[in-house]
């Protein structure tokens, strides 16, 4: 018995191995399990507990919160109305990924890569700040 083999297209086949596997739950097979950006998602959930606890100790300080939201949402429900505020942004963004990601891979790739970065920016402000000055004078 013969088999004949369809030819193979290289270039999906290169691309393939960007995306990861996705299996399916049952439900009809219409449930991906899994996320698709793990490893962006650890890195996001971390960097922005930095900057919870970041911007609690600056305000322990004496520092102000900048983003007016936050600030706002700081003077009405202290930390743990801030705590929600960011993990519940945390996790808008973390499912726009995953809804971007599943029609279009590089792109949901992308932004969570850009969440990462911009998140590390008040973070990053906030260690130089207190490094750099004397945390009694903020």
């Amino acid at each position: 018995m013969t088999r004949t083999y369809a030819s193979l297209d290289l270039a999906a086949v290169a691309q393939s191995r960007d995306r990861p596997m996705i299996h399916l739950r049952t439900f009809g097979g219409l449930m991906p399990s899994g996320v698709l950006f793990p490893h962006h998602y650890v890195w996001y959930i971390f960097v922005s507990s930095l900057d919870v606890m970041f911007t609690w100790v600056l305000l322990h300080f004496g520092g102000v919160e900048v983003n007016a939201i936050a600030n706002h949402v700081l003077g009405q429900w202290d930390l743990v109305g801030l705590v929600i505020f960011k993990f519940s942004l945390v996790s808008f963004v973390i499912c726009v990924c995953e809804y971007v990601g599943r029609r279009n891979y590089t792109l949901g790739k992308n932004l969570g890569e850009w969440a990462v970065g911009i998140t590390w920016i008040p973070v990053l402000l906030a260690m130089l700040q207190l490094l750099f000055d004397n945390p009694h004078n903020l």
